[in-house]
């Protein structure tokens, strides 16, 4: 006799002996119940498939019933798997997170940006006039703090059914994690392209100008071209043209696959006889320069192949599917940052409940975010490739 069915049959002992008129040795409370049989079943086994397998064979369950609610989220209680599908890539949005997040204070946010005009003075005579007056040139760019979110309506009976289930589900917090992801994979493109909208009158939506949108200076049109060393050339010679080849130890380049590859086959082609052995050991080398950056975490990942330039720049080229088709952006890594509006104490997502009518459980999640991009020359961008 297996030690399950014993218990059992110890239990139905103490129940057959219990004197009910003595006091209770446990004190109840509404809606308690003194250790039913099922709940020593199932305290006998942790994995759920083997609780429900005796339950079946002991409890004699002949049948399943399945119980779906009406509301929006559709629950079936006992439900034996659960397959989930979504996707967690957003690569610039993890990026920018390495940083500390910037303090918006206002939906506006002011950016100056000083230029130092020209890089050469004058001669002249000590004996006649003074050199000419240079000064730098202070210009000012905005940006635009956007709200984005959704309501979660989650049925009581969903819950209800969805915690009595094998997997004890928590259904709010399940879904919350889902809109949270919802918010990521909706911000990271939104922060990459998108025309800026400042007006804030209904029913105009304000919105951040893209990262990709707003990188006007020096673009390179590859005309369907894949990359050469030419081309990355280019854009490297454009950043260095402003800050200087010493200053250019922290560009990265977000690509899509179509380039990465290509980017992979210029470094193995680029000595006669290398191989791709080669190259991971070549790239092995290039991977620890990369700490500087603090993208060493991403290093390790896939998405990433490791270029250096005809100047000697070590550049890493990162999948984002989310860019706009056909665009690269060359950009110096310390230059954008995320910005942020605090409400309360603490910057979002916020999570707040709202009243309804019916027997649901409905919560508006939603986040204010910006890129802040100080310096347009601090990134090139190269469109139509493949």
């Amino acid at each position: 006799m297996s030690i399950i069915l014993q218990d059992v049959i110890d239990q139905f002992k103490v129940n057959k002996t219990i004197d009910f008129a003595a006091p209770a040795p446990v004190e109840k409370t509404f809606g308690q119940e003194a250790m039913p049989i099922e709940v020593l079943l199932y305290k006998q086994y942790e994995d759920a498939a083997i609780r429900e397998r005796v339950s079946r064979q002991h409890m004699r369950v002949a049948k399943d019933v399945l119980s779906v609610d009406q509301g929006p989220v559709r629950i079936v209680s006992l439900y034996p798997v659960i397959a989930q599908i979504f996707n967690e890539d957003v690569r610039f949005l993890n990026m920018l997170r390495t940083k500390p997040i910037f303090k918006c204070t206002d939906i506006q946010v002011r950016i100056p940006e000083e230029d130092i005009g020209s890089d050469q003075v004058n001669l002249f005579n000590m004996d006649g006039p003074l050199p000419a007056v240079q000064q730098s040139i202070l210009s000012e760019r905005t940006q635009t703090v956007m709200a984005f979110g959704q309501q979660v309506q989650i049925s009581w009976l969903a819950e209800e059914l969805a915690a009595q289930s094998p997997y004890r589900r928590n259904e709010v917090a399940a879904q919350l994690q889902k809109a949270a992801l919802r918010l990521e994979r909706t911000l990271n493109p939104l922060l990459l392209s998108g025309t800026e909208q400042t007006s804030e009158s209904v029913p105009n939506i304000p919105r951040a100008g893209g990262f990709v949108t707003r990188s006007t200076y020096a673009p390179i049109l590859m005309g369907g071209s894949n990359f050469t060393p030419a081309f990355v050339a280019q854009a490297i010679n454009n950043l260095a043209a402003v800050f200087g080849y010493n200053n250019l130890t922290d560009v990265v380049a977000l690509t899509n696959n179509a380039q990465l590859s290509v980017i992979r086959d210029l470094m193995i082609n680029r000595y006669p006889g290398n191989n791709p052995m080669v190259k991971l050991e070549y790239d092995s080398v290039l991977y620890k320069r990369l700490q500087a950056l603090g993208l060493t975490s991403e290093a390790t990942l896939d998405g990433i192949q490791i270029y250096e330039d005809n100047s000697g720049k070590v550049i890493p080229f990162i999948r984002e599917p989310q860019l706009p088709a056909g665009t690269t952006v060359f950009f110096r890594y310390s230059q954008p940052r995320l910005g942020g509006m605090q409400l309360g104490s603490g910057f979002g997502p916020w999570v707040v409940d709202r009243p309804i009518t019916n027997l649901y459980d409905l919560k508006v999640m939603w986040d204010m975010k910006t890129v802040i991009d100080p310096l347009v020359s601090s990134r090139v961008v190269a469109s139509g490739h493949p």
